[in-house]
């Protein structure tokens, strides 16, 4: 399995955007507590 690194991104836009040095992920929810973010290979 490969190791992603995370850092703070941008709260907009919304959904995924390409960003400077990677992909910017930003989501909206009013009551959450956890959000998480899965990645599949394209064989799965």
């Amino acid at each position: 399995m490969e190791i992603l690194n995370s850092l703070p991104g941008t709260p907009l836009p919304l959904g995924a955007s390409v960003a400077e040095n990677g992909v910017n992920f930003s989501v909206f929810s009013r009551n959450a507590t956890k959000v998480f973010l899965e990645f599949y290979s394209a064989s799965e």
